[in-house]
C-alpha cells in the first residue's frame, strides 16, 4: 500500500517515540522511504535515553523534551543527548497527564485526577476526600 505523507515542513524531521522507559528516535525522510526494509527501518532508529513512567511529552526549539512524571509527580527533561533532569516534583501533581508550551514562555500542564478514580472504582466503598 503506497500513501503520501504531507507534514506541512521540510528539512531533516525527526519522530521521537516514547515508549514505557525509553526515547527513541527516527528521521521522518526514513519513514517515508518505500525502498527501506523493515529491518532496515528499524535499524535506523536511534535510542536517546530512559526516561520516567508517562502520559505527555512536549519538545522545545533546543530539541529538549519535556517529559510528564508520574510516578514522581512531576515533570523532567531529556536533553538531545539523553541526560533527564527532573524539574518539577510536587505531590500537588497527581498524574501529570499532557505538557503544552505556550506563546508566553509558559509550560501548562495537564493534571488528572485517575488516582482518586482508581482508588474509587478499586475501592467503591472508601470514600475520597
Amino acid at each position: 500500500m503506497n500513501s503520501t505523507h504531507n507534514i506541512g515542513v521540510q528539512g531533516p524531521i525527526l519522530i521521537k517515540l516514547c515508549n514505557f522507559d525509553a526515547c527513541n528516535r527516527i528521521r521522518t525522510r526514513d519513514l517515508l522511504d518505500e525502498s527501506l526494509s523493515p529491518a532496515e527501518l528499524g535499524n535506523r532508529v536511534e535510542k536517546i535515553g530512559q526516561k520516567p513512567l508517562s502520559d505527555g511529552l512536549s519538545a522545545d526549539v533546543e530539541n529538549n523534551i519535556y517529559i510528564t512524571d508520574v510516578e514522581h509527580c512531576g515533570i523532567a527533561r531529556m536533553a538531545p543527548d539523553g541526560t533527564l533532569q527532573t524539574l518539577i516534583k510536587d505531590k500537588r501533581v497527581l498524574w501529570a497527564d499532557g505538557l503544552s508550551f505556550g506563546p508566553d514562555n509558559y509550560i501548562y500542564l495537564t493534571d488528572s485526577n485517575i488516582p482518586h478514580i482508581l482508588t474509587a472504582f478499586m475501592n467503591p466503598h472508601q470514600k475520597n476526600g
